[in-house]
């Protein structure tokens, strides 16, 4: 929830995962925009494109008592299959 605020702060204490992935995407679309000043229109235009039209968030919130093993494996049933990581972390979970 932190990362997705718009007045998330890089300086932010221990950023989870999910902050330091969006900390890296920031970096790098800033890097790319960057790259030829002159096309930063067209790139910009490209990736609002990309990340509005392309791009797909699903976010789960559980109560207490789901179990959220039980909504990984419900929601991969028709996906595609597990890697064994993935099978691994579950388990642990």
């Amino acid at each position: 929830q932190t990362a997705m605020r718009s007045h998330y702060n890089d300086q932010h204490n221990q950023p989870s995962t999910i902050g330091q992935a969006y900390r890296f995407l920031k970096i790098a679309a800033a890097e790319w925009l960057n790259n030829h000043p002159e096309k930063r229109t067209a790139k910009a235009n490209a990736l609002e494109e990309t990340l509005t039209r392309y791009l797909e968030f699903a976010v789960i919130d559980l109560d207490e008592d789901e179990k959220p093993h039980i909504i990984f494996e419900t929601l991969n049933a028709r996906g595609e299959p597990l890697e064994q990581s993935d099978l691994i972390k579950n388990t642990i979970m």
